[in-house]
């Protein structure tokens, strides 16, 4: 079994340090210049935005999207008052005061920030501007996700892709997707392209969808500013190892009590007559069947090996400590919810375990918590020990869906979830030589 990995104490109190929106800020030294600059990148800005409204005006309005880079700190809630002031209105702001902020126009001709930036520059009002470095498009590339960097599509070819919109208000969101009385709606687009959306997922904070297309509406789409990112789907990434011991040597304890806590295993399922694991297993169900109003009555099988393995680990803990003393006693229920299977790769002829390719990841984790945190009141953790090579914590990334949903549900039930960490290869490995920020 791989060791975990080994992080350093942090023994400071964490504290959220407050900023002024406005005050505070280091100002600019050539104001009037940087308001001629800037206004110029809200004109160029304004004319693509122009011509991409007429490309699409028979299915959808687009709306004006683009990034705001800022140089400098500032307090979140104070600066985006000054954002909306100027009929700005703030998407994505970045996590760490300064650094990219995602914006939407609300005013479509821009008046009131270029109105703003030019007195800035001439009578050098409003000095939250000193803490924008530019106004700046969002670029095709920027939107494209490592695996379909790496594995572009190719012609004539037809792949499910996973769509990011970005999360704006309902109404808004609402008419892109659907279309209203004179527009088609994105939906209708990318089937009239030829195309099809296969699963959606609309959240608090999170807009997804699950699609099939080929290279051409690929290309086309990419330009939209309404998509945040779109990538392959994602793809199991297990290296757990198997421990081989005779099960004849060992003796298992009594089932634990009605009201144990139960633990979900999100992964490939269990074998639920595994003598180890018998006496445990709560419930189990298959996930991919979200177009159905019933979850899968019968019990699915562990056909790829990992979900029975970690399910193991999460009943007895300890794995070595129970061999040496012959006994495995359950204290928990088992909760398990399949979502690989088992796929031989047609190419290598390798067996490797796959998710459903018609549904999102991310819709069939918000099905099996609000299933299981429903029908079982002892229901209070959820286990994932799977991953993704492609998505990684470091490098100053945006969070993923999956762990901004994770981080939503979390809140709304009250559930703790518990996720693997270091389960990649050595190879893979490019941890930042510190990992704690100063």
């Amino acid at each position: 079994m791989r060791d975990h990995i080994k992080l350093p104490f942090y023994e400071e109190e964490f504290k959220r340090k407050r900023r002024g929106g406005g005050g505070g800020l280091k100002p600019r030294q050539d104001k009037q210049g940087f308001s001629e600059v800037q206004v110029f990148n809200l004109l160029k800005i304004k004319d693509e935005f122009d011509s991409d409204k007429e490309r699409f005006k028979q299915f959808f309005d687009p709306n004006l999207l683009f990034k705001i880079q800022l140089s400098q700190k500032v307090d979140e809630k104070g600066f985006i008052e000054f954002l909306e002031r100027n009929r700005i209105k703030v998407i994505s702001p970045s996590p760490e005061g300064k650094g990219y902020w995602i914006s939407l126009a609300e005013d479509e001709n821009l008046n009131e920030v270029k109105k703003r930036l030019k007195e800035y520059g001439e009578r050098e009002r409003y000095k939250q501007f000193d803490a924008i470095e530019s106004f700046e498009p969002i670029p095709s590339g920027e939107k494209i996700g490592e695996q379909l960097k790496e594995k572009p599509l190719q012609e004539g070819e037809e792949a499910y892709l996973d769509i990011e919109i970005w999360r704006m208000e309902d109404g808004r969101l609402k008419k892109f997707l659907e279309g209203a009385i004179d527009k088609l709606g994105f939906k209708k687009f990318t089937k009239d392209k030829g195309g099809k959306i296969t699963d959606e997922l609309v959240t608090k904070n999170l807009c997804l969808l699950r699609v099939k297309i080929n290279k051409s509406t690929f290309e086309e789409i990419i330009r939209l500013r309404e998509i945040s990112r779109i990538d392959r789907p994602p793809k199991p990434y297990i290296t757990y190892q198997i421990l081989s011991t005779p099960l004849e040597k060992f003796e298992v304890g009594e089932p634990p009590p009605e009201n144990a806590t139960a633990i979900v295993i999100l992964d490939s399922g269990i074998l639920s007559n595994h003598p180890l694991l018998e006496k445990a297993v709560g419930d189990e169900i298959a996930v991919p069947l979200l177009y159905s109003n019933k979850i899968q009555e019968d019990k699915p099988q562990d056909d790829v090996g990992h979900g029975t393995k970690v399910a193991g680990v999460a009943l007895f803990g300890d794995i070595k400590r129970c061999i040496e003393d012959k006994s495995f006693q359950p204290e928990i229920w088992i909760l398990s919810a399949k979502v690989m299977f088992k796929e031989e790769n047609p190419i290598t002829g390798k067996i490797e375990a796959v998710y459903n390719e018609d549904e999102l990841l991310e819709h069939q984790l918000e099905k099996v918590v609000r299933y299981f945190a429903e029908g079982y009141s002892n229901c209070k953790v959820v286990n994932i020990s799977f991953g993704d090579k492609y998505k990684k914590m470091f490098g100053n990334k945006r969070q993923f869906a999956l762990a901004t949903l994770i981080d939503e549900l979390a809140k709304e039930i009250n559930i703790v979830f518990t996720i693997s960490t270091g389960n990649i290869a050595s190879e893979d490995h490019d941890f930042p030589d510190n990992l704690i920020s100063p």
